[in-house]
């Protein structure tokens, strides 16, 4: 090798201890100037170029590169960078020899794919108790994506972010309290941390914390104060795309239904934009979803939501979201049977969709198919095929056919299922004892009603197990009917621990006003008038009058009257027409229609006139004079039309 070249080499190694990448590339380039293939210089130039950001600089060195094996990882590294995951985690596949340290890239590209307990896995396994602030990071944050493990927190912790992570895994867990506890104190190491920055600085790292403080409270119940904490974060503008897209969507779940959509729109909208590499599994799906049900929202032209659930089903081909909502759409169209199809299709591809399923089935129903929507929840698995719901709509139908042996067995077969059912992950000890006792007391319900007196005392025995002292006075009474019917001793026995008459609990005057209170029958009312005759003797008339004598009511005044108080007397004109009242004065100009004639329809000025002064004589001239008038009117009207 020759001395300028030593020399150069020298130069490289000092600026990659100074992590001076630019320079690395730099002296890189000038190496392989004069040595085309020297191995060292290549792979020191695709660090430099990695560490300096400029990946695609480096993908091409790497596709012409002879050192495939060499650059294998730095490869894979390269494709992580530039979101290509899938392709990534194949190179890194294809690694022979792995160093310790490569894990790292693994648990991330997993995390990205979605592979929480694979993640979870890999950082157990190779970073156990790393010290390294970063991994630690990572790793808790694959506990709180994975949900249902907590792990536990290292003992002092004073990184904010790890923190952050711990309160979000108890968030995961179920336990709300606790991780709002933990977020608080990740809120005051931040604060610490970050002590010596700017306020805005300060306001700009908090705002992801802000956040989930607000959701923490949302999911409390405290919508307010969450709305308020997600308007004063978006207002200081923060610089993380992730975190505004998730206050955002937040802020669109806290409105009600219909509540300012347009501007619901307009965040998902804005939410949407943000880079897909950003944003976590969950938040891209949360994001999506929400989008999803606001379009569905808005009547009108449905192109964008179809677009909309295209896109979503291209990044969830698994989940079952799209399908529902294009079965909404063909329903909210009457398409019933375009509805029914859609929901075939996704049947015969995903023959374990649970809420496909289900909506088939109340869609059916809707169209009056009752018969096809019962046959489709004869064919939902366990637990759902006897969850209460469903079990209580199969009965249902099959008392209405009459077919009491088939309800029958529907009860008696999840009634046996609860029972044999052990805890698991998806239903506590708790969730099982409520819905087993549920069923029970329904079937104990439906035997007794339908005359199988021993089932329904066997129910009602395991009943009486189960509930309270204080709550067991009902499923007595019930038993102490239902075994009279097959077995009176047994029967007394139960009456024996019911109250007795004689308890000082119950009161035998109040039960006697209750029993007085009732109204009486006619059979009692001519009982007690028949009880008025003494020997078969009938009382005098005087008699029957003072007991036949009513009592005189109270006058009942229209709701709001005072009698004391009754305000002026009522218009005694009030049933006249009103131009017909006295102090009627027509509206308009001052003589206009002032001698306009009223009266019933077709009577003429004539008359009318003859009626005014009917109430009136006239004199003798004036009548002669009034006469004469007409018959002069009458000739000049004739003389007009004789011309």
């Amino acid at each position: 090798m020759a001395e300028a070249e030593q020399a150069l080499f020298r130069q490289l190694n000092g600026e990659i201890e100074e992590e001076e990448w630019e320079q690395v590339v730099a002296t890189s380039r000038q190496i392989l100037a004069s040595s085309p293939r020297d191995k060292d210089a290549t792979v020191c130039l695709v660090t430099g170029l990695i560490h300096a950001g400029n990946f695609e600089a480096a993908a091409e060195i790497m596709s012409k590169s002879e050192f495939k094996e060499e650059l294998a990882f730095a490869n894979a590294y390269t494709l992580y960078k530039t979101q290509q995951d899938q392709e990534s985690l194949a190179a890194f596949n294809k690694i022979g020899k792995k160093k310790p340290g490569y894990s790292h890239l693994e648990a991330q590209l997993n995390y990205r794919m979605g592979n929480f307990d694979r993640c979870v896995e890999i950082y157990d396994k190779n970073f156990p108790k790393d010290p390294d602030f970063e991994l630690q990071t990572n790793r808790f944050a694959a506990y709180a994506s994975l949900g249902g493990v907590v792990p536990p927190l290292p003992a002092n912790s004073t990184s904010y972010e790890i923190v952050f992570n711990f309160s979000c895994s108890l968030l995961a867990s179920g336990d709300v309290q606790g991780s709002l506890q933990q977020l608080e104190r990740a809120m005051e190491l931040c604060n610490e941390t970050m002590a010596d920055k700017t306020p805005e600085e300060l306001k700009d790292e908090m705002a992801l914390l802000s956040i989930q403080k607000g959701y923490l409270l949302q999911l409390q119940g405290h919508a307010e104060e969450a709305m308020n904490i997600y308007t004063a974060t978006l207002n200081d503008k923060p610089t993380d795309e992730a975190t505004v897209a998730t206050a955002l969507n937040n802020i669109v779940t806290l409105r009600g239904k219909e509540e300012k959509l347009f501007d619901s729109l307009k965040r998902m909208e804005r939410a949407s934009k943000v880079a897909e590499y950003k944003l976590s599994q969950s938040q891209k799906r949360a994001i999506l979803l929400n989008r999803c049900l606001l379009l569905a929202g808005k009547k009108g032209d449905d192109h964008d939501l179809e677009t909309q659930v295209a896109a979503y089903q291209k990044e969830f081909p698994s989940s079952e979201f799209p399908t529902l909502v294009m079965a909404f759409l063909f329903s909210r169209k009457n398409q019933f049977d375009k509805c029914v199809q859609c929901l075939d299709a996704r049947l015969q591809a995903f023959p374990q969709s649970i809420q496909t399923r289900l909506t088939k089935a109340q869609v059916l129903q809707q169209q009056g198919k009752t018969a096809a929507s019962i046959e489709v929840l004869k064919t939902l698995p366990p637990p759902f095929g006897f969850r209460p719901a469903v079990v209580a709509t199969r009965v249902a139908q099959a008392e209405k056919d009459n077919d009491i042996k088939e309800a029958k067995g529907i009860l008696l077969s999840a009634c046996d299922y609860w029972k044999q059912l052990k805890p698991d992950a998806k239903f506590d000890a708790t969730q099982i004892n409520k819905i087993r006792s549920l069923l029970v007391e329904q079937s104990a319900d439906f035997h007794f009603r339908h005359g199988f007196f021993v089932e329904a005392c066997k129910m009602l025995e395991q009943l009486l197990e189960q509930v309270p002292a204080e709550e067991r006075g009902l499923y007595v009474s019930k038993l102490v009917v239902a075994t009279a019917a097959f077995n009176p001793e047994l029967a007394q026995k139960y009456a024996k621990s019911l109250p007795r008459v004689d308890d000082p609990s119950i009161d035998g005057a109040a039960l006697e006003a209750i029993v007085g209170s009732v109204k009486k029958t006619g059979r009692d009312n001519k009982r007690k008038k028949d009880e008025g005759n003494v020997d078969g003797e009938k009382k005098a008339p005087e008699e029957q009058k003072q007991q036949k004598k009513k009592k005189k009511k109270n006058i009942r005044y229209p709701k709001g009257f005072d009698p004391q108080n009754p305000g002026p007397k009522p218009d005694p004109e009030r049933w006249l027409p009103r131009y017909e009242r006295s102090y009627y004065k027509p509206k308009g100009r001052k003589n206009r229609n002032k001698n306009a004639i009223k009266g019933a329809q077709g009577t003429s000025k004539g008359e009318s006139k003859a009626f005014e002064v009917a109430d009136e004589p006239q004199s003798s001239s004036k009548a002669a004079q009034s006469s004469a008038m007409q018959r002069k009117a009458l000739k000049a009207k004739k003389g007009r039309r004789n011309r």
